[in-house]
C-alpha cells in the first residue's frame, strides 16, 4: 500500500520547466530518498508534497487523501505532514521539552514537561532526561534529533526530511543518519528524504528515486539502484564508475564480458564499480590464462579501510582504471585484474534523461 502518490505532476517557473509529468510512490512505513544533483527539481518535489508550493497539473496523496489536484489545495497546517528541515530549525527561546511540544494540541504543549509524549520522543532519538536543555547547549546532532522529535510528535501521516545532515560535520554524520533511520522505524513513521549524498541516500533508504532533469529516471531498491543502473547517467551519478568501451562481441579492455551482460548489437560502454575489479601480483596470475590482463598501478589512495587504485591500461577510457581493494599495492607493481559480479552496458548514446 502506497502512502503517498504522485501522479504526472509538472511545475514551472516562467519559461524554466523544473518538474517533467513526475509519477512517484512512497510505500507506508518506508523511508524513501529522493536523490539528484543541485537543480534536479528535488526539493521543488518535496515543497510540493509539503503544501509550500501548488503543483501546475497532476495530482497528490497521502494517505489516500487528496492534497493537490485539478480544483484541490490542502494549505500546509493542514495536511498531517511533519518537517525536518537543514538546520534543525529550532525555537532559541524554548527549551528541548516546549519545541518538541510545539506541534502538540494547546493543552499538551503547555504542559510540555510533564507530557508522556514528549518523554517517549526524547527516548526514541536518544535524548532522554534533556527536555530542560536551551537549544543553544546541544550539538548539531542532538539539534537534529530534537527537529525529528517534534516532527513525529502529533504522529504525521507523512515526514519530510530536507537534506537533514547537510550541516553536519563529516565525522558525525554517520551516527546521527543511524540514530534518525532508528528513530523512524521505531515509530512506523513513512518519511521522505531529500539529499545529493549517493551514501546518504544508498545507507537510509527503503528505496531511492534518482531525479535528472526534472524526471524520476529510476526508482529501485538502494542495491539495485547501485548494482544494476538503468542508465549510464544513473551510474556516473551514484558513485564511482569504470568505464570500458565494449565491441558488438563483448570484448573490452578488461577481456571478454560475461554472455549475461546485454552487450548492445552495435557495442557501447561497459559500467562497473571499482570493487569489482579484483586485483592480485601479476607473478600470482595461472601460467598460460588466455584471459589474464595485467596493468601497471599508477597511483595509490589509502584510506584505511579501503584502497582506491589508478591503473593504467591500455585501451580502457583515458588509459586508466579505477579499481578498490583492501591492501595497497605498491605503485609501479604490475597486477592481474579479474571481474567479479554483474556489467551494465549500454549504447554509446545512452542518456537516460
Amino acid at each position: 500500500m502506497s502512502s503517498v502518490q504522485i501522479r504526472a505532476v509538472n511545475k514551472a517557473f516562467g519559461a524554466h520547466r523544473v518538474l517533467r509529468d513526475v509519477d512517484f510512490d512512497v510505500r507506508e512505513g518506508d523511508l524513501s530518498v529522493l536523490l539528484g544533483p543541485s537543480g534536479c527539481g528535488k526539493t521543488t518535489l518535496l515543497r510540493i508534497v509539503a503544501g509550500h508550493l501548488a503543483p501546475d497539473s497532476g495530482t497528490l496523496q497521502v494517505g489516500g487523501r487528496t492534497l493537490a489536484g485539478p480544483g484541490v489545495f490542502v494549505s500546509p497546517e493542514r495536511r498531517g505532514i511533519g518537517i525536518v528541515p537543514q538546520d534543525g530549525a529550532l525555537f532559541p527561546h524554548l527549551d528541548v521539552a516546549g519545541n518538541i511540544a510545539f506541534g502538540l494540541p494547546g493543552r499538551l504543549r503547555r504542559k510540555a514537561r510533564t507530557s508522556a509524549r514528549v518523554r517517549e520522543l526524547l527516548d526514541l532519538v536518544g535524548l532522554p532526561g534533556a527536555e530542560d536543555l536551551p537549544p543553544s547547549q546541544l550539538s548539531g546532532g542532538q539539534q537534529q534529533r530534537v527537529a525529528l522529535a517534534r516532527a513525529l510528535a502529533p504522529e504525521p501521516q507523512l515526514v519530510l526530511l530536507d537534506e537533514p545532515f547537510s550541516a553536519l560535520d563529516a565525522a558525525l554524520r554517520g551516527a546521527v543518519r543511524a540514530d534518525v533511520r532508528h528513530a523512524l522505524l521505531a515509530a512506523g513513521a513513512t518519511a521522505l528524504m531529500v539529499t545529493h549524498d549517493q551514501e546518504e541516500a544508498l545507507s537510509m533508504a527503503d528505496s531511492v528515486a534518482v531525479m535528472q532533469g526534472g524526471r524520476i529516471v529510476m526508482h529501485d531498491a538502494p542495491a539495485n539502484v547501485y548494482s544494476t543502473p538503468t542508465s549510464l547517467e544513473v551510474a556516473r551519478f551514484v558513485g564511482d564508475v569504470v568505464e570500458l568501451p565494449v565491441s558488438a562481441n563483448g570484448e573490452t579492455a578488461l577481456g571478454p564480458l560475461p554472455e549475461d551482460s546485454n552487450v548492445p548489437p552495435g557495442g557501447g560502454i561497459a559500467v562497473l564499480r571499482p570493487e569489482q575489479l579484483v586485483l592480485t601480483p601479476a607473478l600470482a596470475a595461472p601460467m598460460g590464462s588466455a584471459h589474464a590482463v595485467v596493468a601497471t598501478v599508477a597511483e595509490v589512495e589509502y584510506f584505511g579501510h579501503d584502497t582506491l587504485v589508478a591503473l593504467d591500461l591500455p585501451g580502457a577510457s583515458g588509459g586508466r582504471v579505477l579499481a578498490r581493494c583492501a591492501r595497497p599495492p605498491e605503485p609501479g607493481s604490475r597486477v592481474r585484474i579479474d571481474i567479479e559480479g554483474p556489467v551494465s552496458c549500454y549504447a554509446t548514446d545512452s542518456s537516460g534523461v
